[in-house]
This record gives structure tokens, C-alpha cells and sequence, in this order.
């Protein structure tokens, strides 16, 4: 599952210049892979909670910039990984020698 989440953020990874950046958007990944795993309504209160509680000290660029990721992220997985049902429930990034490892906890 680790690779699948690689896989689904892709078109964003150049933006994540950092370790930070890179964990914020397996984070916004991995809230918009489990809301598209939703009923509708139920997705749009998910993103609202979401947003509120973790973007309430953002602009409203930042915030709108982050609704729209999320919102293209949940089409991505619709349109690309919709075969997959799996939620995820967490990851870990790691330093290797070898770089940045992810490990991915999924359901079955």
C-alpha cells in the first residue's frame, strides 16, 4: 500500500521540497484516498472537519489551496485507484541510508 500512496500523490511530489512538505501531502493523500472511500455527504463533512480543525489558522488562499488538492486528489482515486478499496489508516516516513521510507497501515 505503500507504493499505491506513492503512485496516488505523484502529480504532486515535486511540490514537496522537503520532509515536511513531503508528510503534509502523504497527509492530505491519505484524508483524500479515505474520503473518496465515502458517500458523498459524508465526504464533504470529513473535508469540512478537516480543514476547520487543521487550517483554521491558515489564509484563505492556504485553505482554498488545500480544499482544492484534497478535492483533486478524491477524483484522482476515483478516476485511477478506484479498484482499491482499502483505507489507510496511518504511515511512517523513516531515514534510510538509502533515503525517505514510507510504511503504510491499511485495512485489508
Amino acid at each position: 500500500m505503500s507504493e499505491v500512496l506513492e503512485g496516488f500523490i505523484e502529480p504532486y511530489r515535486d511540490l514537496a521540497d522537503t520532509d515536511d512538505a513531503y508528510e503534509r501531502l502523504l497527509t492530505l493523500g491519505m484524508l483524500a484516498w479515505n474520503a473518496a472511500l465515502l458517500p458523498v455527504d459524508r465526504r464533504r463533512t470529513l473535508i469540512a472537519e478537516t480543514l476547520e480543525a487543521n487550517f483554521a489558522m491558515a489564509s484563505r488562499s492556504d485553505q482554498a489551496l488545500a480544499r482544492e488538492t484534497i478535492e483533486t486528489l478524491i477524483r484522482r482515486k476515483l478516476e485511477h485507484f478506484a479498484e482499491n478499496q482499502r483505507a489507510i489508516l496511518s504511515f511512517k516516513l523513516s531515514h534510510t541510508r538509502d533515503g525517505l521510507h514510507l510504511s503504510v497501515a491499511s485495512t485489508l
